[in-house]
């Protein structure tokens, strides 16, 4: 329902499916625009830079791993978050809640 992409702290693209508007930024190189489905109507009112990646899991396979390919069988190194929430929390708030 929601994922965002920032660059140096800039949110460059986000969806919200509640949102107003529900995408912000120019879409991504590997975005596809909606038309390119074949179930696009034309008629929906769609916002113009609106994409097929309106899910966490389509986004995530673009910009890091898919995470529902993630599982016991997955090499494992370094660490688990791709993000924290404000600069400079660190990790402090994640040590021991990982396996490495």
């Amino acid at each position: 329902m929601v994922w965002a992409l920032a660059v140096d702290g800039e949110v460059r693209r986000r969806y919200w499916r509640y949102g107003e508007p529900e995408w912000q930024g120019e879409p991504l190189d590997w975005e596809e625009p909606l038309g390119a489905d074949s179930d696009f109507d034309p008629d929906d009112d769609h916002e113009p830079n609106a994409t097929q990646a309106s899910t966490v899991d389509s986004a995530a396979l673009w910009l890091s791993l898919n995470p529902t390919g993630v599982g016991e069988h997955t090499p494992k190194r370094g660490h688990g978050w791709l993000a924290v929430t404000e600069e400079g929390v660190g990790h402090g708030p994640f040590t021991g809640a990982l396996r490495i």
